[in-house]
């Protein structure tokens, strides 16, 4: 059975579950505030679930000259809340390219991968706590020390940072 690395799994459960949590937080400030940066032919703005970026063709007076941070409150009932992704490319008489993203796809990507990660921690702790063999998962509590499995003569693992805590 194929086990992934300790810092690994470590590395993915402590990421993802920062990434969504952080996600989450962002979702439920927009929910109330707008927030964005504009610079010279970009804007990018967080509101009701979402994020909005709009690119300026050349020769557009989009943005600002120098990079600006906005933290709004907005009307609730002008907007639309983004529940899937919206694509505007442009037109011919439109110099705005724009994509409207909502925060809740890459979260339903984010907390199965977490909690897989999460669920390869535990019963990775609970097998180094129950004295098995990590091959064949033949009991070893009677054995010495340091031995190798009498079932299939794999060599014990080996104590890792890693795998503690």
């Amino acid at each position: 059975m194929w086990r992934p690395h300790p810092r690994i799994r470590k590395a993915t459960k402590w990421s993802s579950t920062a990434l969504a949590l952080i996600l989450v937080a962002v979702w439920g400030v927009s929910e109330f505030r707008s927030f964005g940066l504009e610079t010279r032919g970009w804007v990018v703005d967080l509101r009701l679930g979402g994020v909005t970026v709009i690119n300026a063709h050349k020769g557009s007076s989009i943005g600002r000259p120098q990079p600006h941070w906005r933290w709004d409150r907005f009307n609730r009932t002008q907007m639309q809340r983004c529940w899937w992704i919206e694509w505007d490319g442009g037109h011919s008489w439109s110099p705005f390219r724009r994509i409207d993203f909502p925060l809740w796809m890459p979260l339903c990507i984010l907390l199965p991968l977490s909690g897989t990660a999460w669920r390869f921690d535990i019963l990775a702790r609970r097998r180094d706590q129950s004295h098995l063999c990590t091959n064949c998962s033949y009991n070893l509590t009677g054995l010495r020390p340091g031995s190798n499995c009498p079932e299939c003569n794999t060599p014990p693992p080996k104590n890792d940072d890693c795998q503690e805590s």
